[in-house]
């Protein structure tokens, strides 16, 4: 299945041809009980690559790739980059009004039986009429050399694509494979989005090492306790989520096998989870990076510490710059603790953003520090070098307010006892900190710890913050949620009052859940004692639980009135 011509030139396509030759039986693909081997994945990728040839597009064409979750669609990606060909990564289930400006230029879609034809000029393929007929003779294909284009990945900015090297391609999965470490005995869980930028590594990673890829539907991964079944059940060595998902999960009830090597990327990993997962995990890995530098260029391994941008893989170079000339000058750069660009170079750069020269030269940059002819990405983000010389993660430029910026606002509130999770936004004035908290937090601490940067910020306490399809939190949502109102009736005000004392917690909002704010059982028995002495009421305990907030328990306080007075007459 392999041929002198793929030694020479190492790509994913050979190194999973190798694996096919070597170990044809082992499992390479998993999705429920549909397996596919390592000879199954080669033979359905050379069929799917001989049909594609035969079709004769041009050179690097991109290839869109319209499927579902199933097994067969690693072959589907390796086919197309074994024709000579670059996959643009989507899926059957994204958007079709965005179709047209995705599939701009493209010439050929892979797609699933039956799926409507894609808007404009360009031919569909379906799947099944893709797998017929015989492999295709491996001499017969295009030698693909490291400078080809692989495969178009979505940035986080929706409307870039960046073009990938096949040189580029493999060397940052290599580099991963070492790093992790991840090889033929590891099984990956893969949750990505097809259509975002981290589910190239999740869905490649695995036929590169000689590993399982394990596969779900996508709705298996919507919801946390059906995520959690579906994990408890595959058990995979390796799975890489966002932080929101690793809340969800780790709230679910779930609790992590002594197998797993929990990766997270997508946004900074609060100290929190990552404890919560390194109690139970073989390890944690905070990783960093963005779709230009193909998904993850740096990792930490973490037992709990605040998050960090971590330690370059092999073969990549990061570099704070400084604010001056020394940009421009080897050896230079940011002073300890000062935030600055992240620059990012070495191997494992995509090529540019295809069809945007202009935004490619501004983005990628010549690499002064580096050997000639390299080149650096300018990443857009802000990190600081720690006295320890590891790097840390320090938000965006843009991402400030009155001098201060939110991430160091989050960092500091989010270390507060008994806050899980913690995003700050602009608000109406001033900034609003989004809290997930846990039982007995302290709303005087969070005060405190404001004080101490010099800002104060109103609180919105969230049961948990939802995440937006690529699995971050959902922050365009959040902008749209407002501190909640104060009391306002004469009820509302006296039992505010009470919340106040007994929750250390000055003007408690009206339709916060008591509970989200701090409250346990013995919060209820005292405020049952309180109620009663203030209103003159006999008041259940267990009444209280029903009706959690200010709002509810002053309409509580109105119907337990008329009823005792009902009584009386």
């Amino acid at each position: 299945m392999t041929d002198d011509r793929f030694a020479a030139a190492p790509t994913v396509v050979a190194l999973m041809l190798a694996r096919a030759r070597a170990t044809p039986d082992a499992t390479a693909v998993r999705r429920g009980g549909e397996t596919l081997s390592y000879r199954g994945l080669a033979a359905a990728a050379l069929r799917i690559a001989g049909r594609i040839t035969a079709l004769e597009l041009p050179p690097e064409s991109a290839v869109a790739v319209l499927l579902r979750r199933r097994a067969a669609l690693p072959a589907a990606l390796l086919g197309v980059m074994a024709a000579g060909h670059a996959p643009l990564f989507l899926t059957e289930e994204y958007p079709r009004h965005d179709l047209p400006r995705l599939l701009a230029g493209v010439p050929l879609a892979l797609c699933e039986d039956g799926f409507p034809p894609p808007p404009g000029p360009l031919r569909a393929l379906e799947l099944s009429s893709a797998l017929e007929g015989p492999a295709a003779p491996v001499d017969t294909l295009p030698v693909l050399s490291p400078g080809r284009l692989a495969c178009v990945l979505h940035t986080a900015v929706e409307s870039a694509q960046v073009a990938v090297d096949h040189g580029a391609l493999l060397a940052r999965l290599r580099a991963l494979s070492a790093a992790l470490p991840f090889g033929p005995a590891d099984r990956l869980l893969a949750l990505a989005p097809l259509s975002l930028a981290p589910s190239a590594v999740e869905l490649l990673l695995p036929p590169a090492s000689g590993a399982c890829l394990e596969l779900v539907d996508s709705a298996d991964t919507v919801d946390a306790a059906r995520l959690a079944e579906v994990v408890e059940r595959v058990r995979p060595t390796v799975l890489h989520a966002t932080p929101t998902c690793w809340h969800a999960l780790l709230d679910s009830g779930w609790v992590p096998g002594p197998e797993l090597a929990a990766v997270s990327s997508g946004e900074p990993l609060p100290a929190g989870i990552a404890a919560r997962l390194a109690a139970d995990a073989r390890c944690v890995v905070s990783a960093y990076g963005q779709a230009e530098t193909l998904m993850w260029t740096s990792l930490h391994r973490t037992a709990g510490e605040g998050p960090r941008t971590g330690t370059a893989l092999p073969g990549t170079t990061l570099r704070v710059l400084g604010r001056g000339p020394e940009n421009q000058r080897p050896g230079e750069g940011s002073a300890p603790d000062e935030p600055g660009e992240l620059a990012v170079g070495g191997v494992g750069l995509a090529r540019g953003y295809l069809g945007r020269p202009g935004r490619t030269a501004a983005a990628f940059e010549p690499d002064p520090c580096g050997e000639p002819g390299a080149r650096r990405f300018r990443t857009g983000e802000l990190a600081r070098v720690r006295s320890d010389g590891s790097l840390e993660f320090a938000g965006r430029p843009h991402d400030t307010w009155d001098g201060v910026r939110f991430f160091d606002v989050e960092r500091v509130l989010g270390g507060v006892e008994g806050v899980a999770r913690c995003v700050v936004l602009p608000g109406d004035p001033g900034l609003t900190a989004h809290l997930v908290a846990e039982p007995g937090w302290r709303h005087a601490d969070l005060r405190e710890a404001a004080a101490a940067l010099g800002t104060g910020c109103e609180v919105v306490v969230h049961a948990a913050l939802s995440a937006g399809p690529d699995g971050r939190v959902d922050r365009l949502r959040l902008l749209s949620v407002r501190p909640a109102r104060p009391a306002r009736t004469h009820e509302e005000r006296v039992i505010a009052e009470i919340w106040a004392e007994l929750l250390d917690l000055p003007d408690p909002p009206a339709e916060t859940n008591l509970f989200e704010l701090g409250g346990h059982s013995m919060t209820v028995i005292k405020l049952a004692a309180r109620l009663q002495r203030a209103f003159g009421l006999s008041i259940p305990v267990a009444d209280l639980f029903d009706h959690a907030t200010i709002a509810q328990q002053a309409e509580l306080m109105e119907r337990l009135y008329e009823e005792q007075l009902s009584g009386l007459s």
